[in-house]
Order: structure tokens, then C-alpha cells, then sequence
């Protein structure tokens, strides 16, 4: 079924993995000084994004969603303070609404690989990767997943996973499921994926999973 009229357009933005964690565990910790402490010592200059909350000693103290400031603070721009892209526009296209389901590639992924035989170790090793990127903010950090206007993060990899990932997917541990329902559509979403994760490592950031209305 193809949702490209319905579903949401999922995007792979660049960001600094240990300042989306650091933000995710200071999230569980609101009052907690030294959990902004720790969000804070990793990129001084990025409390000036909070506006008249950049003083804040506390995650309380932002007047902001979980889910908004996650991506505001962990997101990587250029020095020049605009937009900084991993792709061009024909693999973010193909990322934003994959032509199945609900229109995530890695819904996709998830979905019709399957081990190859001998490679069972490795291919749970890939999966985890594809699982965290696809879904790891909706597991572990429920309350950053969903903000205003239709925001949703959904998971993210650092760098050196991204490496692991892009590595895995060239690999032999997967194949492709014998029942399919797109015919090459498995190897075409590795291939847009693989271009993705190959910006990204040039540019030496993590990958954030987001959907949006």
C-alpha cells in the first residue's frame, strides 16, 4: 500500500549522540543539577538556543517538552547557524516516506530481513542498530518521543554506530524475505539508507529518527 498521501515524512537529522543522551537522562531527572550540569559541560554555547531559559540549573526550569528540547539541543548545524544535510534531496526523498506501511523505511528494514544462516550473531548485531535508530527513543524515553505540531523522535545512533550500522548493512548477515512485497524494495531502502549513514560519517555526527506531519 503506498501512504505516501497519509503518512508522516521521516527525516535523519544530524546530531551529537552524547548530548541527546545527556538531554534524555536529564528529562528523567528534572530537578536534577547535576544532570543539566552534565547537558550543559558538553557544549557550553548551545544553552544560548533556550532563549530567557540559557540560565536554567535544572531540566525544571526550561518551559519546554521533553521532546522539542531533546531536538533542539542535540541537533548539529553548520557554523553559519543553518540547516546541515547528510544527503541530497533523491535519498531524503526516498527516507521521508517509504512506499509501504506506515511509510518508514526502517519499518521497512525491520520488517522483511531476515538472518542469513551462519550469520546469526551478526545479524542481531544489525538489528539492534536498525531497532535503536528505528525505535529508540519511543522505548526507552517515552515522554521525549511525541512534541507539539506532530513532532516525533523516534531514535538515534552516534557516530561511532553509525559506522556499525553502514558496515552491517554491507555485510552478509542479512537477506532479503522469500514473501517480500516490493520487488527490490528491500535493497533499494539499504541503498538509500547506506547514503545516509556515508553523510553522516563524513561529517563526523550521530543520526536522529524524526517524523513530522
Amino acid at each position: 500500500m503506498d501512504t505516501a498521501n497519509t503518512a508522516p515524512f521521516h527525516t535523519l537529522d544530524p546530531i551529537r549522540g552524547d548530548l541527546i543522551e545527556a538531554v534524555l537522562d536529564a528529562n528523567h531527572e528534572p530537578d536534577s543539577t547535576d544532570a543539566w550540569r552534565d547537558v550543559i559541560a558538553l557544549d557550553p554555547s548551545r544553552k544560548d538556543r533556550l532563549g530567557d531559559a540559557s540560565g536554567a540549573s535544572c531540566r525544571a526550569e526550561v518551559p519546554m517538552d521533553d521532546a522539542t528540547l531533546t531536538f533542539l539541543i542535540g541537533l548539529e548545524r553548520r557554523q553559519d547557524g543553518t540547516r546541515l544535510e547528510v544527503a541530497d534531496d533523491r535519498h531524503t526523498e526516498r527516507f521521508g516516506r517509504f512506499p509501504s506501511g506506515d511509510g518508514s523505511l526502517l519499518t521497512y528494514l525491520q520488517t522483511w530481513m531476515r538472518p542469513t544462516q551462519g550469520h546469526e550473531d551478526a545479524f542481531e548485531d544489525l538489528f539492534n542498530l536498525i531497532d535503536k535508530l528505528a525505535m529508540g527513543i519511543d522505548h526507552a524515553y517515552p515522554s521525549a518521543s511525541e512534541g507539539p505540531g506532530g513532532l516525533r523522535l523516534h531514535g538515534w545512533l552516534d557516530v561511532a554506530e553509525i559506522k556499525d550500522l553502514r558496515v552491517g548493512l554491507m555485510g552478509r548477515s542479512w537477506t532479503v524475505a522469500a514473501d517480500e512485497p516490493l520487488d527490490g524494495g528491500l535493497r533499494d531502502a539499504v541503498k538509500h539508507l547506506g547514503a545516509m549513514l556515508r553523510g553522516a560519517e563524513r561529517r563526523s555526527v550521530g543520526l536522529l529518527h524524526r517524523s513530522h506531519a
